[in-house]
């Protein structure tokens, strides 16, 4: 009958309908997903550095001294523990301190004076990760919705105009206030 060797004009129409319905639910629910999973691992990454801060605390009676960026404060090594409370290390408390967050900044644990975390009354001892770096006001939005109460203004994960993220950890001694109470002893 007929020997053809191409598609017509309405068969590649039809196809490329097909193919652009296809890209259009496809896609969005790809990057849906994406979206998903850098929020759950954030969120993992926080959890876990909050739990190892508070183990050291519970064995240490402090919390570590601040830290920069990305430093370890003394949840792998011993080595920045003052060495009056090395015996009662009973690290290594994470696996390893997170190269950065899913967006490519950074985590920063913090100890000192933020008010917003004062829930004790007792300004100057609040404990809490800063996440910085990559993110925008979409994104906080999201990880304060799935961490806390949805408000910037409230509950224990805060956000920024700047678009700085912190996450409370807790409240109570660090190390350097631990040992300058023990000389006014």
């Amino acid at each position: 009958m007929f020997d053809r060797k191409g598609l017509t004009r309405y068969e590649i129409i039809m196809m490329s309908g097909l193919l652009f319905l296809i890209t259009a639910v496809v896609v969005p629910e790809i990057s849906r997903s994406m979206l998903d999973t850098k929020l759950c691992r954030l969120e993992n990454e926080l959890r876990q550095i909050k739990r190892a801060l508070n183990s050291c605390r519970a064995d240490l009676g402090c919390y570590p001294a601040e830290a920069e960026s990305a430093v370890d404060p003394g949840l792998l090594s011993s080595r920045p523990v003052p060495p009056s409370y090395r015996e009662f290390w009973g690290g290594p408390y994470l696996d390893k301190w997170p190269a950065g967050h899913p967006w490519g900044g950074t985590y920063r644990y913090e100890h000192g004076r933020y008010l917003l975390f004062d829930y004790d009354a007792a300004a100057g001892n609040e404990a809490y990760i800063t996440v910085k770096g990559g993110l925008d006001s979409k994104i906080l939005q999201k990880i304060d919705s799935r961490l806390d109460d949805g408000s910037p203004r409230t509950g224990r994960v805060r956000f920024d105009k700047a678009n700085t993220l912190r996450f409370y950890v807790g409240e109570g001694r660090c190390w350097e206030q631990c040992a300058d109470s023990e000389m006014d002893m």
